[in-house]
């Protein structure tokens, strides 16, 4: 099932997340860091609800938003120097993967 593997795979982004998290500087780790970290929760949290409940679009539309502000934090920490671009390539193709599948899921609603 698609949501199976998009829940996976927001689930493996927080891990790996949090040791790039582990690299920032102390006065960003704290502050956008940690946005980041929650908003990424908060996309996980959505996608589970959404699978266990039988009015998923509510909750997709939100999963939505939450995917285009962390690709906007991302975008951010990459114009700081937070991260290289290495890093900062690995973060968007993974978010860009859950935001097709969750792109896909929506469509199957209507």
């Amino acid at each position: 099932m698609e949501e199976i593997k998009i829940i996976l795979e927001s689930f493996n982004l927080m891990k790996w997340y949090g040791l790039a998290l582990q690299t920032f500087p102390r006065n960003y780790r704290y502050g956008l860091g940690l946005r980041i970290e929650n908003a990424l929760y908060d996309l996980h949290k959505l996608l589970i609800e959404a699978k266990f409940t039988s009015d998923k679009s509510l909750l997709l539309k939100k999963a939505n938003i939450e995917v285009e502000f962390i690709r906007f934090l991302v975008r951010e920490v990459y114009e700081l120097k937070l991260i290289d671009s290495k890093r900062h390539h690995s973060f968007i193709s993974q978010i860009e993967s859950i935001g097709k599948q969750l792109g896909g899921w929506i469509k199957s609603l209507d």
